[in-house]
């Protein structure tokens, strides 16, 4: 049954409800536009650590820095400014020398650098030739490449060379290692751009570099996890093997498979998007296959979603599950919402065409469904969703055309209660919580509401030593907030 939610009914309910106050506000302001936010326990205490990622002039002279922030005291203070070492293509927070502390580890061209945040200094890892050919000055993204890859606790880097992704481990002396190399396929668009102006011409060098999209799934239920790839509807598998260094990757992929999702026609107008994800489904152990079309002409915007069962040598030919819809339902997500041990689906949706593009020109705002579909066994999912919680989204025309709203989010848990609660946006100028409950209905009626500007960056995590989540919001797309980090540290006042 489709249980969804009007929004005057919502309005009703939330004005009836009392207000008080389940967080408490806090701020940081940096000297430039913020380009990240992440958390980690970086001191190795037990509590996280807040980094900001800014840049700071302008073109073409501009910087980019990291600024450290610890929690004491029940205020944020601002700890080390760190700036990347020159090169510094992407990078990652992780312990890469055992010491319990982590570092600030940097991918360039030819080595992989490690950064102490307490002084800043900086030492190289290992030497290796990467596919990051080049800094980007406008921005440093983050990538999680340092993490325990293997199962072995103990931190591992793979890192994309050129033709290949590498697996680094460290030996009995702490010195990083190539243990694994893994061929893979990477998608280049080169172009060339020019044109001749009143007897003046200029023309230039276009080359994009993509990598398959990583995850790390156990497919033949062998208890160990399998490294595993996707491009668009192919997925490629690299079995996990134990040897005499402990545990490594096959180098050419052990699955290889198509998913023919996309029929001949829209593959020759190459008008759907495909995403492929890997995941445990069906409670037997071995990773399943959720592949997403979703695209059309503007008169026929239209999804598809299906499920193929892995079984341990791949994975089923015809869907075990399908569901097909109008409109768009890109950024499909999997949890266990209800506690149930089967992973639920949440599905965002809405509908385009001309009437939807000419209300969206009128109101400025876009309605996105975001369908929820339970785990039900051996049929995995209903053909109607079990729930449907509706985001407004703003329409933002400062930065070329974009949406802005506070997407909804399922991963936290702000009462303590091991459910998983939602958070979401009311309005252009409020969001709220709602806390999970143990029924059919999953969340209850808005728990909390407080007043926040909309944005698409929202964090939600920990960060008190109270095992209560704690949210924190920032604006990189926003030029009046995008120096501004806002934190709301929860109170545990439910």
């Amino acid at each position: 049954m489709n249980r969804t939610i009007p929004a005057y009914l919502l309005a009703v309910l939330l004005f009836a409800l009392p207000a008080h106050a389940g967080f408490q506000h806090a701020e940081l302001d940096l000297p430039g536009k913020i380009l990240e936010v992440l958390t980690a326990d970086i001191d190795g205490q037990g509590a996280p650590e807040v980094l900001v990622l800014y840049r700071q002039g302008l073109e073409p002279d501009e910087s980019i820095f990291l600024q450290l922030y610890s929690y004491e005291n029940a205020e944020f203070q601002p700890l080390k400014k760190l700036s990347p070492p020159e090169g510094a293509a992407f990078f990652d927070i992780a312990d890469v020398d055992a010491d319990g502390a982590e570092e600030i580890v940097y991918i360039t061209p030819g080595t992989i650098i490690a950064q102490e945040p307490d002084g800043g200094s900086l030492r190289s890892i290992v030497d290796i030739d990467t596919f990051a050919l080049a800094p980007d000055p406008q921005h440093l993204p983050y990538q999680d490449f340092a993490r325990d890859w293997t199962g072995e606790n103990v931190t591992s880097m793979l890192v994309p060379g050129r033709g290949d992704m590498v697996l680094l481990k460290p030996d009995p002396n702490g010195e990083y290692r190539q243990v694994s190399s893994m061929d893979i396929e990477i998608r280049a668009y080169n172009d060339s751009q020019g044109q001749a102006v009143h007897g003046w011409a200029w023309n230039s060098y276009v080359s994009n570099v993509t990598i398959p999209s990583i995850m790390l799934e156990d497919v033949d239920a062998d208890g160990l996890r399998d490294l595993c790839f996707a491009y668009t509807d192919q997925v490629w598998v690299h079995r996990a093997r134990k040897g005499p260094e402990g545990v490594s990757f096959s180098k050419a992929p052990d699955i290889q498979k198509r998913f023919e999702i996309r029929n001949d026609q829209e593959l020759q107008l190459g008008n759907m998007a495909v995403i492929t994800v890997l995941t445990q489904i069906d409670e037997d152990g071995k990773a399943d296959a959720a592949v997403l079309k979703y695209g059309g002409g503007l008169r026929d915007m239209r999804s598809r979603l299906e499920v193929h069962l892995g079984n341990g040598s791949g994975f089923s030919e015809e869907p075990d599950y399908a569901l097909d819809y109008e409109g768009v339902a890109p950024n499909p997500r999997i949890a266990d919402l209800n506690l149930d041990g089967g992973a639920d689906l949440i599905l965002p949706y809405t509908k385009i065409g001309v009437f939807e593009l000419i209300q969206v020109l009128t109101t400025g705002a876009v309605d996105v469904d975001y369908n929820i579909y339970l785990y039900n066994g051996n049929g995995l999912y209903p053909q109607e969703p079990d729930l449907t919680p509706t985001a407004k989204y703003l329409v933002d025309y400062r930065i070329g055309i974009s949406l802005v709203g506070i997407t909804p989010d399922f991963s936290g848990d702000f009462n303590s209660d091991g459910r998983p609660d939602l958070l979401y946006g009311l309005d252009k100028h409020r969001a709220a919580v709602s806390l999970g409950v143990d029924d059919d209905k999953l969340f209850g009626k808005p728990a909390e509401i407080f007043e926040i500007e909309p944005t698409l960056a929202v964090i939600v995590k920990e960060l008190n030593g109270d095992d209560a989540d704690d949210l924190i919001f920032f604006y990189p797309f926003n030029p009046d907030l995008d120096k501004k980090v806002i934190l709301l540290i929860n109170d545990k006042n439910w």
